[in-house]
């Protein structure tokens, strides 16, 4: 029983662990399409610095008076992506897109696992 659970414990932490690098991806993949630039961590000073960040969470940052967005993601990339506000307002509703996607298609997903009738194609195992 033990070894059960613990097999289930496991196989749950790594559904996590896939999904959220996928939606990590997703983020950089809209980031990109946006307008964002990324910046690669290539010396030990740019990595130490994006290791301090808060990570993998779109931030505000001022320089000179002027709004940057910064999402940093040491752990992922080794990288930082870098807009400005047109890039933020970009982000924002590529990001609202997407969101209606894919609620959309686990709208679909359920519809079709509803409509399932596994006893009409009788046992399968």
């Amino acid at each position: 029983m033990e070894r059960h659970l613990w097999c289930g414990i496991m196989a749950a932490a790594l559904a996590t662990g896939c999904a959220s690098a996928q939606k990590n991806e997703r983020t950089e993949t809209i980031l990109t399409a946006a307008g964002f630039e990324m910046r690669q961590a290539d010396t030990p000073e740019k990595e130490a610095h994006l290791r301090q960040l808060e990570q993998r969470r779109l931030v505000e940052h001022m320089q000179d008076h002027i709004p940057f967005y910064v999402y940093a993601d040491a752990e992922g990339c080794n990288c930082m992506y870098v807009g400005d506000e047109a890039d933020y307002r970009n982000y924002q509703q590529l990001a609202a897109q997407e969101e209606l996607a894919e609620e959309r298609r686990e709208a679909v997903q359920a519809e079709q696992a509803a409509a399932m009738d596994w006893e009409l194609w009788g046992p399968w195992w």
